[in-house]
Formats: C-alpha cells, structure tokens, sequence
C-alpha cells in the first residue's frame, strides 16, 4: 500500500494512521490490521512525505470488500492558542472475489462450452437424419410399385398354375383325332 501525506499548513504532533478491515467466517467475525504511517511529528508545507507498506491480509478472509479507514491528528500553533483537530476517512482498498465462485465460472464456462459444441453436433445429426429420411420416403415410394407389381405378377402366376393344374386333372383319357 502506497501513503501520500501532505499539509496544507504547517502542522505539530501529526498522528496518521491507516486502519485495514474486512471480514472473516463468512461476516461473523472481523479483522483489523493497523499501519503507523506519522506517530507525533512534525508535517511542514512542502515537506510531503510518500511511504510504501506491505499488507499482509489473513488467508481465511472471507470474500468481500477491505475497507481501509484513515486516521489523523494535529496540532497548530498558528494561533494564539493550540488547537487540535481529528479527522477520519473511508475508503475501499479491494475486492476480494471467492474462490469457489471462480471455480464455479470456470466450470460454467467449460459446460457451456461443451453444450454448444454437443448442440452443434445435434443439429448437424438432426440434418442427415432428416436427408436420409426424405432419400428413403423417395425410395419407398419407387418399391411400393415395384411390390404391387410383384404381388399382381404372383397372383397371375398362380391363377395360371391353378388353370393349368385343373386343365391337366381334368383333361380327356381319349385322344382326339
């Protein structure tokens, strides 16, 4: 965390201090960690002091915001008598996204993925069924004809034998001359 502390007067016993929070236990339980960035000094105008911290946050946080919140406190001698002044400030440091919740995504993602790759495949299954389909109504139309003129074909052939049978049953003994 970078800290960036001016005046805009001259200032005597400067308190800063920045406190990070956020919540562990899935919000039953906080957390608080403090940087000292001005403990009793002097801030002169001009005098801007720019200081990097290095944050260590808990593992078990739970998702959420960290909130930091800024702490001052002064003293000035520009009048007769001292004056002391407090002020505090709010801010949201980060974000931090659940583990789970990015897993969930990442599997979303990949299913997501595989159903459109699935419903691809159907649709292009779908379409050859659908030609296959229309190739054979095309040839069963051709082959029921070729079946009534089979079963035509058959039926003349065993009226024919019948006929034929019976004629030779009851064909004369004696010969015609």
């Amino acid at each position: 965390m970078r800290v960036k502390v001016g005046a805009t007067k001259n200032l005597n016993d400067t308190y800063v201090t920045v406190g990070i929070d956020g919540s562990k236990s899935e919000g039953h339980d906080t957390w608080t960690t403090y940087v000292y960035v001005l403990s009793d000094e002097d801030l002169l105008i001009g005098k801007d002091r720019d200081q990097n911290f290095t944050l260590n946050i808990p593992s078990d946080v739970s998702p959420g915001s960290i909130y930091g919140h800024i702490y001052c406190e002064w003293r000035t001698y520009s009048v007769p008598v001292p004056k002391s002044y407090s002020e505090e400030d709010s801010f949201e440091v980060t974000y931090l996204k659940s583990k789970e919740l990015g897993q969930l995504k990442v599997d979303y993602e990949e299913l997501n993925a595989s159903y459109w790759e699935l419903n691809s495949n159907y649709t292009e299954l779908n379409s050859t069924y659908t030609e296959l389909e229309e190739k054979f109504s095309a040839r069963s139309g051709a082959l029921s004809g070729t079946r009534n003129l089979m079963y035509a074909f058959i039926a003349t052939t065993a009226v024919s034998a019948a006929t034929a049978i019976f004629l030779f049953i009851r064909r004369p003994k004696e010969r015609w001359e």
